[in-house]
């Protein structure tokens, strides 16, 4: 077998395991973008450099000895950009001060770039990447649970539409006196079903004021439904 195909496969292979790695952390996560969008991400940008290095299109010369030749640099530049496009399709952004898939997004290009690197024969490299990256993803994310920083939370209170605004007043009122900072607030006011959905943009720690706020809420005469996210 030719050793360009042989070495073409290993790599491709190597691609999928590390692609792979990652799209499983994010589809424990369960974001929408996992295991499946993160192999091919990652087997397409190794596939595109390994067809853009010498001897890969070999075969296509002809008789008069024109050769096809093409440029790695520009293949991977095109990589880029492309994935770029790509990642800001997994960026939601729910409310003003909100967003939600900006590390989906960041996965993805990561992976784009681990592909490269696979496809240019840097395993060793592209392994320790890997390892980082989950220590990122894992590590990271639970030290930063445990340590509860201060960071922007959600409550969404549904209610009686004659009564918002009072509902409002003591929500605010209870994450006060919890030590929340409320930096927003957003209205849903449904005349024909009589209700009222009041979205509390806050600031705080969550693990600290959640459960409180909730309960607290969830008390407040003409309330029925108060969810935290």
């Amino acid at each position: 077998m030719d050793p360009w195909l042989i070495d073409s496969l290993v790599k491709l292979l190597v691609a999928t395991i590390l692609g792979a790695a990652v799209g499983l952390e994010r589809e424990l996560h369960g974001q929408p973008a996992g295991l499946r969008t993160h192999i091919l991400v990652c087997l397409a940008s190794t596939l595109l450099i390994v067809i853009s290095r010498p001897g890969a299109l070999s075969g296509l010369s002809n008789a008069d000895q024109i050769t096809f030749v093409l440029d790695p640099s520009r293949i991977t530049a095109g990589i880029v950009t492309g994935v770029g496009f790509l990642g800001a399709g997994t960026i939601l952004r729910l409310r003003e001060n909100m967003v939600r898939g900006l590390t989906t997004a960041a996965c993805i290009w990561f992976v784009a770039a681990l592909g490269i690197a696979v496809g240019h024969g840097e395993y060793i490299l592209s392994a320790v990447a890997t390892v980082l990256s989950l220590l990122v993803l894992r590590v990271l994310f639970r030290l930063e649970n445990r340590m509860d920083i201060d960071g922007h939370q959600v409550m969404s209170v549904t209610g009686k539409r004659d009564s918002y605004e009072r509902i409002e007043n003591d929500c605010v009122k209870i994450l006060s006196d919890l030590g929340a900072d409320v930096t927003d607030v957003g209205y849903r006011l449904d005349n024909i079903e009589n209700s009222a959905e009041i979205v509390f943009q806050i600031r705080g720690r969550a693990k600290k004021i959640r459960k409180e706020a909730v309960l607290q809420t969830a008390r407040i005469e003409g309330v029925d439904k108060v969810r935290w996210s």
